[in-house]
């Protein structure tokens, strides 16, 4: 059985550098803990739908799972702010195990966009 696309796309999300996760949200959904929701909510559903993952695969996704526990640990709003996504040590952490992850299941690092929107034009 093939892993739903939408964990793609949220480990896609968390992979992108921090210049552009700001990008990612829409008035909707304001907050960097909407990146980290949307990874928990497809990592739950890959555990309860038992999808057959390598031991690599696995750990891969644990580790996120475990980096992003450990930075809601309290009270503390700190690490869930836009300020902190793009200049906290644990945010580049999350980065790095989302391609990873992306790396181990296959898909490759996420594209960036160009940062000039006129080299996307030529």
């Amino acid at each position: 059985m093939d892993l739903p696309l939408e964990l793609k796309a949220a480990l896609e999300a968390l992979a992108r550098s921090a210049e552009l996760q700001p990008s990612l949200f829409s008035t909707m959904s304001p907050t960097p803990d909407h990146l980290a929701a949307d990874f928990d909510h497809w990592w739950r559903i890959v555990r309860e739908e038992h999808y057959a993952l390598e031991r690599a695969q696995l750990k891969a996704l644990k580790e996120i799972q475990e980096q992003l526990a450990a930075m809601s640990i309290g009270v503390d709003r700190r690490n869930w702010t836009d300020e902190a996504m793009r200049h906290s040590p644990a945010w580049d952490r999350v980065r790095q195990l989302a391609r990873v992850a992306l790396k181990e299941l296959g898909w490759g690092e996420p594209e960036e966009p160009p940062s000039d929107p006129d080299a996307a034009g030529g």
